[in-house]
């Protein structure tokens, strides 16, 4: 079984190779689909993506942008040549339909440039989504689908005629990370949005194991946008172009946020969580972990890919499951 640093370096590595076939020192890039939302995880992935391309180019992103942001005539402006990245992730489907919708649209805008999806995890329950999906792509001569997992990989190479690769997590990046003080023995993270394959009884988590606690990630706090927004209007002061306002602010908010990650993490000696980020920032952090999965085995496949010889991590099927393997430590 493999100690963490050993499972992080392999997995920087292999990134490091993977977008060293896209960009090299000095090269211009855009990076797009900031995650401007609460999950942890996405911010983790953001931070990870900003520091293999500034260590593979030297250079920090020439344009962002996130949804609501974006503007293709400000990219053509800012950015007039060069390779597009998008923002990886789990959302390449139709599950977040927004983020899908954004990807569609750039694929289109830009039939002229290269253009990197960063690693995704794919899962569409439409087929209709999946044949629009696959039309647009397919009518790009140069776009490169990047995935997490073999699922993933087996699933694109059927259906799209894009170049596809098997690639780690751009998270891995972060590299290990202090842990701090723990307060709980069982620290319960489990999803409560749409991709959670069974529902919790919270109360009875608490009740079998009542050294726990019990949360999901996806709540900033009341605070966390005026935190964010000081912190980053400080860090941007001597700042003059709105592009590089946008990065630090996008920097400063994905910051805040995975320090709240790793900071709820460390409250527990033990991490129990069916997100896989949740996993991934247990594995920076060395923190014995139990996983489960999510709805569509996402989890799993990744481990499976990536992880899976990771010593302190055990995989379990269900809650019972669990108990049985807890009860007795």
């Amino acid at each position: 079984m493999q100690e963490n640093t050993v499972v992080i370096d392999a997995q920087i590595h292999k990134l490091e190779q993977i977008l060293g076939l896209f960009v090299n020192s000095g090269d211009r890039y855009a990076l797009i689909d900031f995650p401007d939302h609460s999950n942890v995880g996405d911010s983790a992935i953001w931070l990870g993506e900003v520091i293999l391309l500034k260590r593979l180019t030297g250079n920090l992103p020439g344009y962002v942008a996130d949804l609501h942001s974006f503007d293709a005539d400000e990219l053509v402006a800012c950015f007039p040549e060069g390779v597009i990245f998008i923002h990886g992730g789990g959302n390449f489907g139709d599950i977040w339909p927004q983020h899908q919708a954004f990807r569609e649209r750039i694929v289109s805008l830009f039939p002229d440039r290269k253009v990197i999806q960063l690693p995704q995890s794919i899962h569409f329950l439409d087929s209709n989504n999946l044949h629009k999906a696959v039309k647009i792509f397919n009518n790009h001569p140069d776009f490169h689908l990047l995935v997490r997992d073999q699922k993933s990989y087996d699933f694109a190479a059927r259906n799209f005629k894009s170049n596809v690769t098997l690639s780690p997590d751009c998270a891995f990046v972060l590299g290990a990370q202090p842990r701090k003080k723990t307060c709980s023995k069982y620290l319960y993270l489990l999803r409560t949005d749409s991709e959670k394959k069974q529902s919790y009884a919270w109360n009875e988590l608490i009740h079998d194991n009542k050294d726990s606690e019990t949360c999901d990630w996806l709540d900033d706090g009341k605070l966390f946008k005026w935190k964010a927004a000081a912190v980053a209007v400080i860090d941007a002061l001597s700042i003059a172009f709105t592009q590089s306002f946008r990065f630090h602010y996008y920097q400063a908010k994905a910051k805040i946020r995975v320090k709240r990650g790793l900071r709820i993490l460390s409250r527990g000696q033990v991490v129990i969580t069916d997100r896989l980020h949740a996993h991934i920032l247990s594995v920076l952090l060395n923190t014995p972990h139990y996983v489960l999965d999510n709805s569509y085995g996402k989890i799993s496949a990744y481990i499976q890919c990536w992880t899976k010889e990771y010593a302190l991590l055990q995989q379990v099927s269900s809650l019972a499951e669990l108990k049985k393997q807890t009860q007795n430590k």
